[in-house]
């Protein structure tokens, strides 16, 4: 029973070192006839724009195929 409290232990601390790391990443830009954004926390900043850059990337494909403001819109 102590050993699994010890590695509980152990583990909490481990994840307590890796969010005190972290920061908070945000981005915002212009869709959908308004202002967007994303914020996500992360320890590695090149990996978070990374997804930053993905998400944006997402809301503007969906813009682009549901938007009511482009000419070029499917709808």
């Amino acid at each position: 029973m102590r050993g699994a409290r010890l590695t509980l232990l152990a583990m909490l601390l481990a994840l307590v070192a890796v969010g005190a790391n972290a920061a908070w990443h945000t981005r915002e830009d212009s869709a959908m006839g308004t202002r967007i954004g994303a914020e996500l926390w992360h320890a590695d900043a090149v990996l978070a724009k990374m997804l930053l850059d993905r998400v944006m990337a997402e809301m503007h494909r969906i813009d682009g195929t549901f938007s009511a403001y482009r000419d070029d819109s499917e709808l």
